[in-house]
């Protein structure tokens, strides 16, 4: 006999693999779309000046750690499922999804994408806000639990290595290695230093906590550990859309942003589901961000 849960089942399954779906379409599109258009060229900082690469000389590298991160190790024993009260699952998740539109919006409709607001409304919308909702968004008796900050065994510490390594190579050694940048591009130490340890705090840390610790967790909670690596990456990549636009044609910079942070933040993603050690990637995004710096710090010596 066909039940009302039943009926919920199996619509929960549907609206899983459409959530799957088009988001695996959204990210083939953009990757299709950018080189047969003439877009094939691209750069994925918001630096004036930056070098560009070839679409696909940023792309294989995260595609090749994202493999090994599926192989390595076969079957990994950490979970981080969310445990709690369903009901107060699905209104966090509401909420962070909101949060994580709000924040691209805020910033591109009042520009602030390279003002001081910008991390300050980050830091506020990201962090603060869920922080404070959460102690509202909860059920006395059966509180809604993250998972740990530490992994306690050594498999999510050791298994990752490998992983980061891999990608590391293909990134910043050999042929697909962006160019190392010059004193010309970033004329003053003082300034690149302190604005390396504000990124350090404010992306590696903040987004990492926010996108992957927070909101991936909860929608896979609700559809699915391919689901929330999707919908995550591809609100990640919105959040760039604002401060890596570079005056192009507007679905040019959603693509370039799908195709490069949604890339990128698909990898991370893969690691946070994989290992349960946001660590791992707190440790690649900071990479990402960190070693052009390193890199240019070397140039000076």
């Amino acid at each position: 006999m066909f039940t009302f849960d039943m009926l919920v089942q199996v619509s929960e399954t549907i609206l899983r693999r459409v959530v799957v779906t088009v988001g695996a379409a959204v990210f083939l599109l953009s990757l299709i779309m950018l080189p047969l258009t003439g877009h094939a060229n691209v750069t994925g900082s918001s630096d004036a000046g930056a070098p560009t690469q070839p679409l696909w000389m940023v792309v294989l590298p995260l595609a090749v750690g994202a493999v090994l991160a599926l192989l390595i190790p076969p079957r990994p024993r950490e979970s981080h499922q969310l445990t709690g009260p369903r009901s107060v699952v699905l209104r966090r998740m509401g909420l962070l999804v909101g949060l994580a539109v709000l924040f691209p919006l805020v910033i591109g409709v009042g520009g602030l994408g390279h003002s001081g607001w910008y991390l300050i409304l980050k830091m506020a919308l990201l962090l603060l806000v869920p922080a404070v909702a959460f102690r509202f968004l909860r059920d006395k008796n059966q509180p809604a639990k993250l998972p740990r900050w530490f992994p306690r065994s050594r498999l999510p510490w050791l298994a990752p290595i490998p992983v980061i390594a891999g990608w590391a190579l293909l990134t910043y050694v050999g042929p697909l290695a962006a160019p190392v940048p010059t004193i010309q591009q970033y004329p003053d130490p003082v300034y690149v230093a302190i604005a390396a340890v504000l990124t350090f705090l404010t992306a590696s840390v903040a987004e990492e906590i926010f996108y992957r610790y927070l909101l991936q967790t909860h929608i896979e909670a609700i559809f699915g550990q391919w689901a929330g690596i999707i919908v995550s990456a591809l609100l990640f990549a919105l959040m760039h859309v604002p401060t890596h636009g570079g005056g192009g044609a507007p679905w040019v910079v959603v693509a370039t942003a799908v195709s490069i942070q949604g890339v990128g933040g698909a990898f991370l993603g893969l690691l946070w589901a994989r290992y349960c050690n946001i660590w791992a990637s707190i440790a690649v995004h900071t990479m990402i961000n960190g070693l052009p710096v390193v890199l240019y710090f070397f140039t000076l010596s």
